[in-house]
């Protein structure tokens, strides 16, 4: 929706993509559609948790979808 700080793109990428496609056992009979919800949460979280990061930089990722 709003334009993503540049110093975020590599860590929330990896933080996305690395559980979108783990072979986690519980996620598996889930598909990528409604896994991607959780997982894009699971990213925000990982992002929120580093220091210095304000509300600006993250308050803008919103999933749509399944």
């Amino acid at each position: 929706m709003w334009a993503m700080a540049d110093l975020d793109d590599t860590d929330l990428s990896t933080l996305f993509y690395g559980n979108l496609f783990s072979s986690n056992r519980e996620d598996n009979d889930k598909s990528l559609c409604k896994k991607s919800a959780r997982t894009l949460c699971d990213a925000i979280w990982g992002l929120r948790k580093k220091q210095g990061i304000t509300l600006e930089r993250w308050v803008n990722f919103v999933h749509h979808g399944a």
